[in-house]
């Protein structure tokens, strides 16, 4: 990998964004308007599917303090058809939330009842009651061929097939729930969101309201995380529609159980996975069929879920259906990585399963299989930027001294009685891609800095990723450049949606070019008499001057430079195609290529065969970032990834009432989440691997999804401690106990 300057330099700390956060100065959507909004709670549905007949709000707008209410008969997104229970019908804003609270209680809604069908596998069968979600039907399919695989498990040794799932759903359970503050001046909307992608919530409140986008201005400066749920802006919808009608801001705050049962979750999964292989363990066919519960909002997203078993492993035959299914539950969404990390469990324990039946190391038949570096994406056919996966299971293995502790399955006892395991896990990601075109702009300051405005909002570490890049490419100090605005449509160019793990090399590519922009414009100044005294092209910038390439005694400061400045220099930039942008594999400039990150974890544990308690000795979280660029930022993601593998593993879970479709567990107390006495630091460790994507800038890719995916190493050492697959998660003791036949 090439030396930086800036790029990937372990001493370049956060922006002062971390100093507001921790001193309680970033100001978030709520915090606006001190005293002077209205605020919003909502009326629930208590049927899983139906129809509103009719919805009685007067007493609720007789009671003092009460100053708007909107319905579906005036509310572009809510709905007169239900289709999971706790569906949002009414909103009312009032002076404080007692009122509203007490209002809802007024509000008398009559529903025309429908059949509910709350179970995936029940809504999928022939004949069965329509949810609703999707006009005549509950199923939509689709499906990937590649070569024979009907010849392929013809020429295999051995065949392996089981069925795994259905898998656990869980809410994203963000800190800060879904957020949104509006008023109107006139005809102008003004939003405070909180948002992973502000640009999108204006065009979709634009859409939905029905106004032009450059009378919507809005702002998303501080989130309390988002994790893949915070793209939408519906809740902001039925807080402009109140606003309208009060004639005064309102601010709708999801309360947790507002948040639990309307906002988005992981979905539901579940797969059969059928491996050929022949007696050395080399792959000769793949099929699978994976089925997600796309919930009561109908987010078809099941064609993911085999993404990383077609895309990791050597096989020249393979057939990969999707299966998606509408149910009558609460909606369904991205959840950091979305398909990956259930395909990846999936998969990987019929992958283990496989190893075991041949008599190898499941490490070892990864590697036997893995795809090389150099080999193009077996369907599509295009090459990778950068990635090596059989690297990535070398380095999470020894991560965790894998060769000195692997065994056969449910053959090591430790002194105190529990049962010793190990598993592993990986694969080549979906995300971390370069994605939809997205614009930057520096802006050079007349001594010689620059300061930015960047389209997102604060919930990656992403912004700080393009400060390194705009500092390495103009050839300034990383404390030379600092963030401007963040997060406003109204001085932003699009930033795009935070998601896809896509910031770092979509946004940090037109950064890259934006800085290349106010750079040759600023060597155009440096060039003259008064200066350096030679063309541009002969400029080279580096430790914050610009020097004679040639002779680099002959050198001004940016300082100097920009003294001169004639004209306030901006820069501007765009996404640049995904393709190669230095020659790789033998392959040109300009070749079409796929951009990907990939991940490897390796987990040892031990289980206590008495209580089913399952505790983390060991773990390791390998991921391929292309090249660091922000050193301390995916440090932090990496580590906070195994924190989310661990919850994802042992305690997320959504629980629903099949009968009735109801949410049971609508808060923190019921919803477990990990807390920081549960999670075992002195266990947790990372690897960093660095394939050098020349799709990216300076070689980077996207890692935020990637080190959340691998939590099926959890399984795997289940089962290499007690020889007993749990093919259900979580993986809770009373799990483990019925695997052990002992409850």
């Amino acid at each position: 990998m090439a030396e930086y300057s800036v790029i990937g330099k372990a001493g370049n700390k956060e922006k002062n964004t971390l100093i507001k956060k921790m001193t309680g100065t970033w100001d978030y959507a709520g915090d606006n308007f001190p005293g002077k909004k209205l605020i919003c709670r909502t009326v629930l549905s208590n049927f899983a599917r139906g129809k509103i007949k009719s919805i009685d709000t007067s007493a609720a707008e007789r009671l003092a303090g009460v100053k708007a209410v909107t319905t579906y008969a005036d509310c572009p997104v809510l709905k007169q058809g239900i289709t999971w229970w706790g569906q949002e019908v009414c909103a009312i804003a009032a002076v404080d939330e007692e009122t509203a609270n007490q209002a809802v209680e007024l509000v008398k809604v009559e529903y025309e009842p429908g059949t509910a069908v709350t179970d995936p596998d029940e809504a999928s069968k022939p004949g069965a009651p329509l949810t609703g979600v999707w006009p005549d039907t509950n199923v939509r399919t689709a499906q990937v061929v590649r070569g024979d695989s009907s010849a392929g498990f013809k020429e295999a040794d051995v065949i392996v097939e089981d069925t795994v799932g259905w898998l656990n759903r869980w809410q994203h359970m963000e800190i800060e729930p879904r957020t949104a503050l509006a008023y109107w001046v006139g005809d102008h909307l003004y939003f405070w969101t909180s948002s992973q992608n502000a640009f999108g919530q204006r065009s979709a409140a634009g859409a939905s309201l029905k106004i032009p986008l450059n009378k919507i201005h809005l702002v998303s400066h501080g989130s309390g995380s988002g994790h893949g749920d915070k793209h939408t802006i519906e809740y902001g919808v039925i807080a402009a529609v109140l606003a309208k009608k009060a004639g005064m801001p309102v601010l709708y705050q999801l309360s947790r159980r507002e948040h639990v049962i309307n906002a988005i979750r992981q979905h539901a999964a579940k797969g059969t996975v059928k491996i050929g292989v022949k007696k050395d363990g080399t792959i000769t066919a793949l099929e699978c069929t994976m089925y997600g519960d796309a919930g009561g909002n109908g987010a078809a997203w099941a064609a993911g879920l085999h993404w990383m078993l077609r895309s990791t492993y050597k096989c020249p035959n393979g057939l990969f259906k999707s299966v998606d299914i509408a149910s009558n539950t609460p909606p369904t969404g991205a959840f950091r990585c979305v398909a990956d990390p259930p395909g990846c469990l999936i998969m990987n324990q019929v992958v283990d399963m496989t190893a075991y039946q041949l008599g190898m190391d499941p490490l070892a038949f990864r590697l036997k299989n893995a795809v090389p570096p150099e080999l193009p994406h077996q369907d599509t056919k295009l090459p990778y930027g950068g990635h090596n996966i059989p690297e990535l299971f070398r380095m999470a293995a020894n991560g965790i001294g894998w060769s000195a502790k692997y065994h056969a399955p449910g053959q090591k006892t430790l002194p105190d009685g529990r049962l010793h395991g190990v598993g592993i896990a990986g694969g080549i990601d979906v995300h971390g891609q370069l994605s939809a075109p997205v614009g930057a702009v520096v802006h050079l300051t007349r001594d010689g800095k620059a300061t930015t405005n960047h389209g997102q909002t604060f919930n990656t570490f992403s912004v700080i990723a393009e400060c390194h890049i705009l500092a390495q490419t103009l050839g300034m100090a990383y404390d030379d450049v600092q963030i401007g605005s963040i997060g406003e449509t109204d001085t932003s160019s699009e930033g795009g949606s935070e998601g896809g793990s896509t910031r770092t090399i979509t946004l940090g590519a037109a950064f890259q070019m934006a800085a290349e922009d106010a750079l040759d414009q600023a060597k155009t100044v440096a060039a003259g008499a008064n200066l350096l005294n030679v063309s541009k092209d002969r400029i080279s910038v580096a430790d914050g001057k610009f020097f004679e390439t040639a002779n680099p005694a002959n050198s001004k400061t940016w300082a100097q430079v920009a003294a001169a400045f004639t004209n306030p220099i901006i820069g501007r930039g765009y996404t640049w195609a995904k393709k190669y942008r230095r020659p790789k594999f033998g392959l040109p400039v300009g070749t079409d290529c796929e951009t990907r990150g990939s991940e490897a974890t390796a987990v040892e544990v031990a289980v206590d065969p008495e209580t089913g308690e399952v505790e983390v000795l060991d773990i390791c979280n390998a991921i391929d970032m292309g090249q660091v660029v922000y050193r301390r930022g995916v440090e932090k993601q990496m580590f906070g990834g195994l924190e989310i593998i661990l919850g994802q593993a042992l305690w997320y879970d959504h629980i629903i009432e099949r009968s009735t479709g109801a949410t049971l567990n609508p808060s923190f107390l019921e919803h477990k989440m990990p807390t920081s006495l549960d999670i075992p630091h002195s266990a947790l460790k990372i690897a960093m691997q660095e394939s050098d994507d020349v799709a990216g800038p300076y070689g980077a890719h996207g890692i935020g999804e990637p080190c959340v995916t691998s939590y099926a190493a959890l399984n795997a050492a289940v089962y290499n401690a007690t020889g007993k697959w749990i093919k259900e998660s979580p993986i809770t003791p009373m799990k483990v106990l019925q695997a052990l036949g002992k409850a």
